[in-house]
């Protein structure tokens, strides 16, 4: 009898770390999903937080939301949160991940030259800091823009047609 328990904790031990271990190697566009579908499930403010982001306007667009952006301007999308600084009732400084899958860009002068760079079916992710305070987000900053592997700050000319080149996938032209 003792030694059937001990399989059977064994056998749910082993499947345990099968199925982390197959978490860990899936694909972006299916790892963010999961680990969107766990904090939605486990933690309140990070709920909060991914549904008052997705409320927020882009700047520069009338009526144009950042959660409208992403699951009409992408494939599979995704938002997580983690927390830079934050005290026990949640108030604090975290940082949102929007990712978004299945892009086709294409972007004048993005490699510092004469050139144009395309993207095929890339991987986008939008980054945010953001101020949380008493169950409101009470300051938003975009911090860059990832596609791929390149990362594209507010300063530099090619983050608007990104976010332009976004626009018109979500929205049309």
């Amino acid at each position: 009898m003792g030694t059937k328990v001990v399989r059977w904790i064994i056998g749910i031990l082993i499947g345990c770390a099968v199925l982390v271990g197959i978490y860990f190697i899936l694909p972006g566009q299916y790892h963010y999903r999961i680990k969107e579908f766990i904090q939605k499930n486990t933690n309140r403010t990070y709920k909060e937080i991914v549904r008052e982001m997705k409320t927020k306007m882009v700047p520069g667009y009338e009526n144009r939301t950042f959660g409208d952006l992403m699951s009409k301007g992408t494939e599979a999308s995704a938002w997580t949160v983690s927390t830079l600084t934050a005290d026990k009732s949640g108030n604090g400084t975290y940082q949102v991940y929007a990712d978004g899958y299945k892009v086709d860009l294409d972007i004048e002068h993005a490699v510092n030259d004469d050139t144009n760079k395309s993207y095929s079916r890339a991987h986008v992710r939008l980054v945010f800091n953001i101020e949380y305070m008493e169950k409101k987000i009470t300051k938003v900053t975009l911090v860059k823009i990832k596609v791929e592997e390149d990362n594209f700050v507010p300063k530099d000319v090619y983050y608007s047609e990104i976010l332009q080149g976004l626009m018109e996938r979500a929205f049309g032209k």
